[in-house]
């Protein structure tokens, strides 16, 4: 999941690097790339076990005349 995103936005990044700081690596402590990683895959699993969650707590028959 995160080396998808890393990947994608490697060339935009070391193109910006190299014209700022004349070096294609970014500068910066690499905890906030881990951090950054670990937010967004917080966030993701959130977004997808919030919802189901709440939609399998109800019993499928109860559920089946709500939207008629």
């Amino acid at each position: 999941m995160g080396i998808l995103g890393t990947a994608a936005a490697l060339v935009p990044l070391s193109v910006l690097s190299v014209a700022f700081l004349g070096t294609p690596v970014p500068v910066g402590p690499p905890g906030v790339y881990a951090g950054a990683v670990g937010g967004t895959a917080l966030l993701t699993a959130l977004a997808v076990m919030v919802p189901v969650r709440l939609s399998l707590r109800s019993r499928p028959v109860d559920a089946l005349g709500v939207r008629e």
